[in-house]
């Protein structure tokens, strides 16, 4: 959604448009030589792209300043000027560049090109924000001892628990206890076998469910109010709580909305932080737009871009497809480097001081995440409470390395690093480039190279 400001700039980028472009548009007369293709790109893997797929043919220019942080920008009447004059403007999609749409739709150059390079790839919820990792909370009154909790073999075979200690049982213990869960739900499960214990701590586990029915005993220290978080409905797996025969129920319960089922391709819950989300700037509308961070659906854009340079300039086609498909080369051989880098690695979760954008890349690499940040917006900052908690899961998982953004200032993996004896490694997001590296010719993939050296040494890869 666009802000107040964001509308207004987009109004008056369309009126500017209008009236610049009458006088820079006299001057290109035919000179009987094939001009360049003028391609407009937001981020800088569309930029790098675009100068892969175009080479001689085009003359592409990044829209983002050098050192510019993506999210907080906003298009001035000169960019708008660029893009109506550009044979090519290519932009993520709607959810990455929410002031686009309204640009374009300013422009009145009729023989332009627009390219939404998300064309075609089903964008997920927002990784771990919008959706809630559990589906379902129910507070027990619990004496001490131990009880048996069985469930049926039910629509998966395993299932995530939390069972936490809270203040009262009632719905004012789930909700006490519930921002807790949610973290947790982020981290690596403990998988166990009937044969184990369960324990009302801070622990997840993914309770193994391939017999018909399986039973575990839970240990009860301390007679109190319990939590139990769990994945999926109780009643999809016929689930009972029992203490010497007799079944144990709930005091209160609470079916929780906008539960992610793991589905990551069109699935939505409804959700209710709408209000609140809306006030970031260039929140995502519960979209994750991060894609060029799964080289596979790199692949995806890669092609959608070459497509529209070819649909331009149809008499270069088989050169743009060619370019397109050796660059594709280099993304599955750099994607094959990362599956076999990751695969033998002491930790599998990323501990993020920052706004975490790899939640698509963290799924291919079947990689855990955890960030005190609850989205992605640059201006949102994480509560005191949501960097003790990421503190407390560095001490349980023993991790040495941490990992921060780039564009903005680390404060927050600062503060984190120094309390917890960390050491600090940068994972780019490659939304953009410094003016150094852009000096450098850094390119997607070399910096994807670097995260990936980054990533064996803070995950501790052999």
């Amino acid at each position: 959604m666009l802000t107040r400001k964001q509308s207004f700039i987009a109004t008056f980028l369309a009126v500017t448009v209008m009236l610049m472009t009458v006088c820079s548009s006299a001057g290109a007369a035919a000179s009987g030589q094939a001009e360049k293709l003028k391609v407009i790109t937001t981020l800088f893997p569309l930029y790098d792209w675009a100068r892969i797929i175009g080479g001689d043919k085009a003359e592409v220019t990044l829209l983002l300043p050098p050192g510019v942080e993506s999210h907080s920008f906003d298009p001035t009447p000169k960019d708008a000027v660029k893009i109506n004059k550009a044979d090519l403007f290519i932009y993520t999609g709607k959810y990455m560049e929410p002031w686009a749409e309204n640009v374009i739709k300013g422009t009145t150059n009729k023989s332009l090109l627009v390219i939404d390079s998300s064309h075609g790839i089903e964008l997920v919820g927002e990784h771990g924000h919008d959706a809630h990792a559990f589906e379902w909370a129910g507070v027990f009154d619990l004496a001490a001892g131990e009880y048996t909790y069985s469930l049926n073999h039910g629509p998966d075979p395993s299932m995530k628990v939390i069972i936490l200690p809270t203040t009262t049982a009632s719905a004012e213990g789930i909700e006490a206890v519930e921002e807790r869960a949610e973290f947790l739900l982020q981290s690596d499960a403990l998988t166990v076998t009937p044969s184990q214990k369960l324990q009302a701590d801070e622990i997840l586990y993914n309770l193994d469910l391939a017999e018909e029915k399986s039973s575990y005993t839970l240990s009860i220290k301390e007679a109190g109010a319990y939590v139990f978080f769990t994945e999926h409905l109780p009643e999809e797996f016929g689930t009972e709580l029992k203490k010497g025969g007799g079944v144990v129920m709930p005091r209160a319960t609470e079916v929780i909305e906008g539960h992610d089922h793991g589905e990551h391709h069109g699935t939505e819950g409804n959700h209710h932080h709408g209000e609140e989300a809306e006030a970031h700037h260039h929140h995502h509308g519960g979209k994750d737009p991060h894609i060029w961070l799964d080289f596979s659906l790199a692949a995806k854009m890669v092609d959608t871009i070459a497509g529209g340079f070819a649909g331009k300039d149809p008499a270069n086609r088989e050169l743009y497809i060619n370019r397109a498909r050796q660059y594709k080369e280099k993304l599955q051989e750099i994607d094959h480097l990362y599956q076999q880098a990751l695969s033998h690695c002491k930790h599998q979760t990323i501990i993020y001081g920052g706004h975490f954008a790899f939640g698509y890349f963290a799924d291919r690499f079947k990689l855990e995440h955890v960030s005190p940040y609850k989205g992605f917006a640059p201006n949102a900052e994480p509560t005191p409470k949501d960097i003790a908690e990421l503190m407390k899961t560095i001490k349980a998982k023993d991790i040495k390395y941490i990992f921060y953004e780039e564009g903005i200032d680390p404060k927050t993996a600062r503060v984190i690093s120094k309390e917890s004896n960390t050491e600090k490694l940068l994972l780019h997001g490659v939304h953009n480039v410094s003016k150094e590296e852009l000096k450098a010719e850094a390119t997607y993939l070399s910096l994807m190279q670097d995260n990936l050296e980054r990533l064996t040494k803070g995950l501790e890869c052999q």
